[in-house]
This record gives C-alpha cells, sequence and structure tokens, in this order.
C-alpha cells in the first residue's frame, strides 16, 4: 500500500516561532470622536472596562489594564479594515503605541457645536459639519427668536 505523495514535514521550521505581526497605535487618533458607539460597546464587553473608565485607566491603571484597553481599541480600528479579525488574533500581535493624548476637551467642544447645529437645522452631523458660517449663524438667527418667545410666554404663565 503507497501512501498519498505529503510534502515533508520540517520540524525546526515547526519549532520555530513565526514573527509576530505588529500592530500599531497612535494613541492621538484613538479619541471619542474617532470611535462609534458601537465600537465603544465593543471595546467594554472584549475588555471589560467600563467606557467612563477609559481615560482614568490610561491614566492610573496598571499596565495589564492599559493593556487591555489598548488591544480592544486596536481590535475595533483594525476591524475596520479587516472585518474578520477577532480580539483573539490582535492580542497575539506586538502592540507598539505611539503618539501623545489628544486634547479631548476640544474636541468635545467640536462635537457639541456640531451637533447644536444639527439639531437646529434639522441636518445630519456631516451636513452640519459641511456648512458655512453664514449658513450656521443664519440658522442660530432663525432659532433665537423662538426660544425668546417660549421664555417669554413662560414667564407670563408663571406670574
Amino acid at each position: 500500500m503507497t501512501q498519498p505523495d505529503k510534502p515533508d514535514l520540517i520540524l525546526s521550521d515547526l519549532l520555530r516561532e513565526s514573527p509576530a505581526r505588529t500592530v500599531i497605535i497612535n494613541v492621538a487618533d484613538i479619541h471619542p470622536s474617532s470611535i462609534t458607539l458601537l465600537e465603544a460597546l465593543d471595546i467594554v464587553d472584549v475588555s471589560g472596562i467600563e467606557a467612563g473608565d477609559f481615560e482614568r485607566l490610561m491614566e492610573k491603571g496598571t499596565l495589564k489594564q492599559k493593556a487591555q484597553l489598548l488591544y480592544a481599541m486596536a481590535w475595533v480600528v483594525a476591524r475596520r479594515s479587516e472585518p474578520d479579525l477577532t480580539y483573539a488574533e490582535v492580542c497575539t500581535y506586538k502592540l507598539e503605541v505611539k503618539g501623545d493624548k489628544p486634547d479631548d476637551e476640544a474636541e468635545r467642544r467640536k462635537a457639541r457645536a456640531v451637533m447644536g447645529v444639527a439639531t437646529l437645522a434639522k441636518v445630519s452631523p456631516e451636513e452640519a459639519k459641511k456648512m458655512t458660517l453664514n449658513e450656521v449663524s443664519a440658522v442660530v438667527e432663525i432659532h433665537k427668536p423662538r426660544t425668546v418667545r417660549r421664555t417669554a410666554s413662560r414667564r407670563r404663565r408663571a406670574s
């Protein structure tokens, strides 16, 4: 009985570790304006760290907590280009962290301004971001009298 042709097994090749894939994460690119709600929920699920604790842990957490959080963030961002990528797979990669923490308060101010204009103009945030300053000014002007009328009406009812 003959065996089908199989390639030789070279055990030394099998025993040698293959170089790990590297994932590079720039912390300046990972902030609340760059992560979607669903991605944040996935980060919470795989890391076990609540979204409200992200910033505190990055500043004062243990090395293990920071690594869990960074790997989870790397995973959700990497899935944008490789949707089948698993968290477990990303955890086998060499993690390189670079960059400085972004100014979260500046990002929050931008988000509030965009959402405020989007709400007033009844457009999507993407459309609000593209509005000119004159268009934004007009939207605010149009809505200002309504607010003044409502306030005056409430004052009259209260007295």
